[in-house]
């Protein structure tokens, strides 16, 4: 299905929103980013994005997100390419100044050990126990994206 998406169309926006479309609603989520550096991993802006119903988009709101802000969740994610919390409201680390988000999985693309791209899904209200599958489905994705975006 995320390849069909993926070339079904010549507009790569069209089919990197569809793919973000179909994976916050296959993982019923509130929130499914690509988070892109173009600087060598210092800071980061965020290329595509979908909301579900009544959330708000943070496409334009941040312009550049320092690497400073992620440093706690990418020094997570460099054993298995991935860092989740279940409930933020019982983890110490600030989501970036954030409080609209409770719940989330980020995985991440490195070369020569820095963090180059970024895919994301947040749930604002509730936690969330994920479960290894929804993990491994992310870094899947994440992967695919990388390969079609590097061929467009």
């Amino acid at each position: 299905m995320i390849c069909n998406l993926l070339f079904e169309s010549d507009n790569v926006e069209y089919s990197v929103n569809a793919v973000l479309m179909f994976l916050g609603n296959y993982m019923q989520v509130d929130r499914c980013y690509v988070l892109k550096s173009f600087d060598e991993g210092e800071s980061f802006k965020i290329t595509h994005e979908w909301c579900g119903t009544d959330i708000k988009p943070n496409i334009n709101k941040y312009d550049e997100i320092s690497k400073d802000v992620f440093a706690d969740v990418f020094e997570k994610s460099e054993e298995h390419g991935y860092s989740a919390c279940d409930d933020l409201t019982l983890d110490d680390s600030h989501w970036g100044g954030r409080d609209d988000v409770r719940s989330y999985i980020q995985t991440q693309i490195r070369n020569n050990g820095k963090v180059t791209h970024v895919l994301g899904v947040e749930i604002s209200q509730e936690s969330r126990k994920w479960l290894p599958v929804e993990t491994n489905s992310i870094v899947f994705v994440l992967k695919l994206l990388l390969i079609f975006l590097k061929n467009k």
